[in-house]
C-alpha cells in the first residue's frame, strides 16, 4: 500500500509542476499578447492581421502543451505501472523461492531418517552376530564360505 501512496505522490508533485509551467508560460505570452495589442492599435490596421496569426500561435502552444502534458502523464502512469507490478513480481518470486527452500528441507530431513534408521539396524546387525560370540558368528560365515 506504501508503494501505491509513493506513486501517487511523486505523479501528483510531477502533475503540479508541469501545470504551474504551463500556466507560468501561457500568463507571459498572455501579457505579452496584451502589450504587442496595444502598440498595434496604435500602429495601424494592418497589425490586425498580425493579430489573429498571434493568437492562433498561442492557441497552438496551448495545444503543444496539454500534448506534452498527455505524454509527461502517460510516461509517469507507465513507469508507475512498471513499478507497481515489478513489485508483485519480487514478492510472489520471493514466497516461491521460500516454499522450494522449507519443501528441500523437508525432504533431506526425510532422507536424514532413512539413513539414521539404516546405521541403527545395521548397528543391531552387528550387535546380534558379533558381541559375545566366540568367534564372532561373522567370522564363522566367513569361515564356512571358503571352505
Amino acid at each position: 500500500m506504501s508503494s501505491y501512496l509513493r506513486n501517487a505522490w511523486w505523479c501528483l508533485i510531477l502533475g503540479v509542476l508541469v501545470c504551474h509551467k504551463i500556466y507560468v508560460s501561457h500568463s507571459k505570452a498572455r501579457g505579452e499578447r496584451k502589450e504587442k495589442v496595444h502598440l498595434q492599435e496604435a500602429l495601424a490596421p494592418k497589425k490586425q492581421q498580425q493579430r489573429a496569426q498571434t493568437s492562433s500561435r498561442g492557441a497552438g502552444r496551448w495545444r503543444k502543451n496539454i500534448l506534452l502534458l498527455g505524454i509527461l502523464g502517460g510516461v509517469s502512469f507507465s513507469v508507475w505501472w512498471f513499478w507497481d507490478t515489478n513489485e508483485e513480481i519480487i514478492m510472489k518470486r520471493r514466497e516461491t523461492l521460500a516454499n522450494m527452500c522449507d519443501e528441500r528441507a523437508r525432504v533431506l530431513q526425510d532422507q536424514f531418517n532413512v539413513s539414521l534408521n539404516h546405521v541403527h539396524a545395521l548397528s543391531i546387525l552387528v550387535s546380534t552376530f558379533h558381541h559375545g560370540k566366540i568367534p564372532s558368528a561373522i567370522d564363522q560365515v566367513m569361515f564356512f564360505s571358503y571352505c
